[in-house]
Parts: C-alpha cells; sequence; structure tokens
C-alpha cells in the first residue's frame, strides 16, 4: 500500500510539472518581468526548503521575506507559497512515509481529507479581498509562532505515542487535516497546525511528519493546476523551489535525524512575530491613511 501511494503522489507530480513547464513556456515575456534576481533568490529557495525538510515552516520564513523585499504580489502570495513547494515536498513526503510507521487506517483518510480541503481552497483565496488575505496570513503567522513557542517551553504536553486511530478521534482527525490543507493553499503555515493536531490527538509527534508531507505531495499537484487556470502565483520562484529548492530539501531528507535545531527554531518564532506585526502593523497604516483620505474628501 505504501508503494502505491508513493506511485501515485510521482505520478501526480510528473503531471503537474508537465503543466507547469507549458505555463512557464507560454507566459515567458512576462516571466522575465517578475521581481528579483535568480542570483539571490535561487539561495533563498534553496535555504528555504533546506529548513523545511526539518519542520521549520518555510511558508512563514517565505511570507516575510518575499513581502519584505518585494518578490511576491500580496493576491499571488498563497499561490507561491504552495506552488514553490510542490517538488521539494514529493521528496519529503516520500522519505518520511517510507521511513516513519504510521496505521494505514489513519494515514489514508486523513491524507484524503487534506488533498480535499486543498483543492477546494484556492478559488476561494483568489475572490478573496487583498485585505482579507492578508489578515489570513498575520493571523496563521502568529498562531504558528505561539504553538511553536508553546512546545519549546514545554506548555504543550498533550502528545502521546499512539500510532493510529479510531472513532471519533479519527473523525476529528480527518475535519482537521481538511481545515489545515484548505489553510495551506491560502498560505498559513502547515506545520505547526499539524503539529498541535497530532499532539491533541495523542498521537507521536513523529507521526506529524508524513500526514503533513503526505498530505502536502498528495495536493500540492492539484493546487498548483488550480493555480496555474487561476494565474495565481508567481513564476519565477515557482520555478526556483522546483529546482534549487527540491536540492535544499534533498540535502535535508539525509540530515534531519543528527542535526540540533533548537536554535534554529526560536530563529524561526522570531522571524514569524516579525512578519506578522510586519503585516499588521502595514495593515494599521493603510487604515488610518484610509481614514484620513476619507476626512479630507
Amino acid at each position: 500500500m505504501i508503494t502505491a501511494l508513493i506511485a501515485i503522489i510521482i505520478l501526480l507530480h510528473t503531471f503537474s510539472t508537465i503543466m507547469l513547464a507549458q505555463d512557464l513556456r507560454a507566459h515567458y515575456p512576462s516571466f522575465l518581468k517578475e521581481p528579483g534576481r535568480l542570483l539571490f533568490q535561487a539561495p533563498a529557495s534553496f535555504i528555504l526548503n533546506f529548513l523545511s525538510g526539518f519542520g521549520i515552516s518555510d511558508f512563514a520564513l517565505s511570507t516575510a521575506l518575499y513581502l519584505k523585499v518585494g518578490w511576491a504580489e500580496p493576491r499571488k502570495l498563497p499561490g507561491t507559497l504552495t506552488t514553490q513547494n510542490a517538488l521539494p515536498v514529493m521528496i519529503f513526503s516520500i522519505a518520511y512515509i517510507s521511513g516513519i510507521k504510521v496505521d494505514l487506517g489513519t494515514l489514508i483518510p486523513v491524507l484524503a481529507a487534506h488533498m480535499l480541503g486543498a483543492f477546494l481552497s484556492p478559488k476561494i483565496v483568489m475572490s478573496l479581498p487583498l485585505r482579507r488575505i492578508r489578515q489570513l496570513l498575520a493571523c496563521g503567522l502568529l498562531f504558528a509562532g505561539f504553538t511553536i513557542c508553546a512546545s519549546k517551553l514545554g506548555f504543550l504536553h498533550l502528545g502521546g505515542q499512539a500510532l493510529s486511530l479510531q472513532g471519533y478521534k479519527l473523525a476529528a482527525a480527518i475535519i482537521c487535516y481538511f481545515l489545515i490543507g484548505a489553510l495551506k493553499a491560502m498560505g498559513v503555515p502547515g506545520y505547526p497546525l499539524s503539529m498541535s493536531a497530532t499532539f491533541f490527538l495523542g498521537l507521536h509527534p513523529l507521526v506529524s511528519y508524513p500526514l503533513m508531507m503526505g498530505g502536502g505531495a498528495l495536493s500540492a499537484p492539484l493546487v498548483l493546476i488550480r493555480y496555474i487556470k487561476l494565474d495565481g502565483y508567481m513564476r519565477k520562484l515557482t520555478l526556483l523551489g522546483s529546482t534549487a529548492g527540491v536540492l535544499g530539501g534533498c540535502l535535508a531528507v539525509f540530515i534531519v535525524k543528527s542535526l540540533d535545531i533548537s536554535f534554529l527554531q526560536w530563529l524561526v518564532v522570531a522571524v514569524v512575530f516579525y512578519a506578522a506585526i510586519d503585516i499588521l502593523l502595514n495593515l494599521r497604516r493603510e487604515t488610518q491613511s484610509d481614514l484620513r483620505k476619507s476626512i479630507i474628501i
């Protein structure tokens, strides 16, 4: 069954990669005009996906970086965060699904729920007001920061050693991962949500890796195709994530079990909170500016 699941993941990514290549070719002139220089963006993609291999939220780091330096349009940021990770997540999922034991009766329905949630959300994202998208991103970043802090400080002690779920807990997991898939496709960091869900459901913390990466690997190709059709992603960043990012992901998979990442996790907490506060302050400044303009008018 694991072999069949991995084969499905590879087939989905092969199909979506072909569609991505066709879209990049069709939009080559606009691709060249997108902001940013490859000299800086390629190493950034490598580092972001390297950190992602350890469960460090590349969504949070990418949000902070891309908005600060202007590499991504805010409206296309949620799509970019998902599409740039498609191939790296495939590498992670194959490594973690085959290397970490989890009951198939739990894994399969949870992955299906994650995939369905991710597939349904892109059209909603592209129809939301720009301000609402940024508010969702800020809320997701704050939640990610507080979750990581709570884990690092020892406040989250709800985890267990279970490798499978039954009954109401399995139903709760299906609902949770449907929502995680939907939120992740909107650009909200998925790993802290997944880790929190496994803690609350009494699963072994390592189980969050195959659940999160497997769900991402199954849903990312579908989401990529949806964002291609909606023109809802930055092509340059997605291409770099699919090349330099894959190299970073492969390196992470080989050393994930031996590297002490405590310092990096605290660094991510700082970046996450900085990104969230920066977005909220910008929203506040824009609101105050709009109020002043309305008074003048």
